[in-house]
């Protein structure tokens, strides 16, 4: 795993999961809303977003995580694993409020300088819908990619299990993930 993707429903800990995978893997780790989202919730241009993550696309190593279908072919194409949090919608729901209510009016270390956290109906109406609009077009995606090894996980208890799977593999000292020196 040099080359990972966490892809899946918003508030299904794609943010969370990648900086522990990169501290055990000792992989950079890149947020895809950081790159997409400009300061004060300013979308970026499509051209200048996909050109941000070509730049990442074309280092040595690193995890991106975020879903955002339209750019998932190209970060495929250079991928070799893709991990899938596929968790239940209502889970995911639950999480997505849970964060606005906890971090309201504070900046996640994933996003762009001044964002804060805030509720917005019509990310929550996406995220509702993201089940049955976007899922199938990841899945389609993911079946396309044969080179890429698919792990998928439907509960936070897998994604524990994976963590402490390869925290186990890779504890041979700090810094001695694939790609160490």
């Amino acid at each position: 795993m040099r080359r990972v993707l966490i892809i899946g429903h918003p508030g299904s800990g794609k943010s969370t999961l990648a900086p522990k995978l990169g501290a055990i893997l000792n992989l950079p780790v890149h947020h895809l809303d950081r790159l997409f989202w400009q300061p004060g919730w300013v979308e970026s241009d499509r051209a200048e977003f996909r050109e941000r993550i070509i730049q990442v696309l074309e280092g040595e190593s690193w995890i991106i995580d975020g879903s955002y279908t339209a750019t998932l072919p190209l970060r495929l194409q250079y991928a070799d694993t893709a991990i899938h949090l596929d968790f239940p919608r209502l889970l995911c729901m639950w999480r997505i409020n849970r964060r606005v209510i906890e971090g309201f009016g504070r900046v996640r270390p994933d996003l762009a300088e001044d964002c804060p956290e805030h509720f917005d109906w019509p990310f929550q109406r996406w995220c509702w819908r993201y089940r049955r609009r976007q899922r199938p077009l990841i899945l389609s995606a993911l079946e396309e990619a044969k080179h890429v090894r698919v792990i998928t996980m439907e509960c936070p208890a897998e994604v524990e299990a994976f963590v402490a799977g390869l925290g186990a593999e890779f504890s041979g000292g700090e810094g001695q993930g694939p790609g160490a020196q």
